[in-house]
């Protein structure tokens, strides 16, 4: 079945899209160890211009080294005097460098990481407790728009909001649907039959390496509606979020609204509430959105004050964290964006909860120290339509909102502080008391949001569906894992929590 925001999704995927053969001849298995033959001197006698790639590689012994890889580490938790960093980085521009950096990766037998934004929730993309060689497409980032067939192509390094400000350089009315954070990757935003199937949702570095996408743009006003409020407590946040968890998976799907969850003190006093913030978009005017509300959802009580019609590239300025005057500029100066220094785990939730489990959730809030955040999306729409096994991900029909739960450490000098271990402390006990308001059997998470807390074994399916299964449940997880057994059989292409090979 063919996504919605794809068309054919032509790809550039390297060793031949790794069918059977191709990739043994490319990656041939050597018996050698790491460190048996200098990788830079592999790099000279396999590439076809050595002078021009051996500027593109970096090892400790290079100044730049630490800069090259500090830049695209977005989680703070994993810049670190002590994180284990790459034996190299190839900061390559062309496939021919990409190939000639991952022969040499496999002949001296590193493990092989692979990063495009880095935003890799675990750090995955720059760092490793083994020998390895990181392959960063910082100079892969090309982004050639098609307004007269609505498709654009985009190489793996490029962010999204690269993506997006380009777009916006050429047309109003076009416009691809994805994240809020400028700064992901479009490599890491997961989207012969079955391997593209595997790659759009399945975790495509277990694959082998996609260079570019080829993607559908979808037609948009010349001008949306974006608005912003919240509410406390104390004036009737409870009562709002528990119709809105219903109401938002059936509501006019030209219609989203994201919230997010923080507590804080009431005023001056020691008294602990919740807020609830509710932003929102809709594909319209703000003529069209306010009866719209008023009908299906007037206890929202959206005024006409505050929404504002914008562009659709200034909406996401606005969801970037900046205000819709801000030049759309913003979205490709990466140092403009903060990093974060956090802790998250995911859910998905199939059935309201009651205002009796919503007053039990804050009570637990309460007892974190104000550095957890939550952010929650509706669903339904479109995703109600999919089969969950129409791609890799299969968290669609039938659930209400995605949950995102984040604590912070910016304010700590590392990870393990007392402070930090108290925090990681209660977003485990958060997660083990959410249980009975979220998805089971399985309890299903989002594999954009890795958390390796979920399990790493990978030596038996009973082992590997621990945390397989969260990510893709059972049917796709088992499909994957056939894909896998053909395309790389070596397990080249591995990390923890990639698709595992028996």
């Amino acid at each position: 079945m063919k996504s919605q925001f794809i068309t054919s999704c032509v790809l550039h995927l390297l060793l031949a899209l790794c069918i059977p053969g191709s990739c043994r001849y490319l990656v041939s298995n050597l018996d050698v160890t790491p460190g048996s033959e200098d990788f830079i001197s592999c790099v000279r006698r396999y590439s076809n211009n050595f002078t021009s790639i051996s500027q593109l590689i970096f090892t400790s012994a290079n100044s730049s080294f630490l800069p090259v890889w500090q830049t695209r580490v977005n989680n703070a938790r994993f810049n670190q005097s002590d994180t284990p960093k790459p034996s190299v980085i190839v900061t390559p521009v062309n496939v021919s460098q990409v190939r000639t950096a991952l022969l040499c990766t496999k002949k001296h037998g590193y493990e092989i990481r692979i990063r495009s934004g880095g935003h890799d929730f675990e750090g995955l993309s720059s760092t490793a407790d083994v020998p390895f060689v990181m392959i960063d497409f910082i100079n892969m980032r090309s982004i050639d728009v098609d307004i007269a067939n609505s498709t654009v192509w985009v190489q793996a390094g490029a962010t999204l909001g690269e993506l997006y400000y380009t777009i916006s350089q050429k047309t109003d009315t076009l416009y691809f649907p994805a994240g809020t954070c400028p700064t992901v990757g479009l490599g890491g935003s997961s989207m012969g039959e079955e391997l593209f199937w595997a790659i759009r949702g399945g975790g495509g570095s277990s694959f082998g390496i996609v260079l570019a996408w080829k993607l559908r743009l979808v037609p948009v006003p010349k001008k949306v509606t974006v608005f912003r409020f919240s509410k406390t407590l104390e004036e009737g946040a409870t009562e709002l979020f528990h119709k809105f968890q219903t109401v938002m998976p059936n509501i006019d799907r030209n219609v989203h609204i994201s919230v997010l969850w923080s507590s804080e003190n009431v005023g001056n006093t020691t008294q602990k509430t919740i807020r609830i913030t509710f932003a929102g978009l809709y594909q319209g005017t703000i003529d069209t959105l306010i009866p719209l509300l008023e009908e299906d959802f007037p206890e929202l009580n959206v005024t006409r004050e505050i929404c504002e019609e914008v562009k659709m590239v200034q909406s996401s300025v606005l969801f970037a964290g900046f205000s819709t005057s801000t030049p759309t500029e913003i979205l490709v100066n990466r140092s403009a964006h903060d990093t974060w220094n956090f802790k998250g785990k995911s859910n998905f939730i199939r059935a309201p909860i009651s205002i009796e489990g919503f007053t039990k959730i804050w009570e637990k809030i309460f007892e974190n120290d104000g550095s957890a955040t939550f952010q929650l999306n509706p669903f339904g729409g479109i995703m109600n339509e999919t089969s969950e096994t129409a791609l890799p991900y299969p968290h669609r029909v039938g659930v209400l909102l995605q949950f995102l739960t984040r604590v912070d450490f910016s304010d700590q000098p590392s990870y393990t502080t007392p402070t930090s271990l108290a925090r990681r402390d209660w977003l485990q006990s958060f997660e083990e008391f959410l249980e009975p308001y979220v998805s089971s059997n399985p309890r299903e998470a989002y594999y954009n949001y890795n958390d390796l807390d979920l399990g790493v074994g990978s030596d038996s399916y009973e082992e590997a569906s621990v945390w397989g299964e969260r990510y893709w449940k059972s049917d796709n997880f088992k499909k994957l894992i056939r894909i896998k057994a053909r395309v790389d059989p070596d397990n080249f292409f591995k990390r923890p929590q990639s698709i595992p090979v028996f």
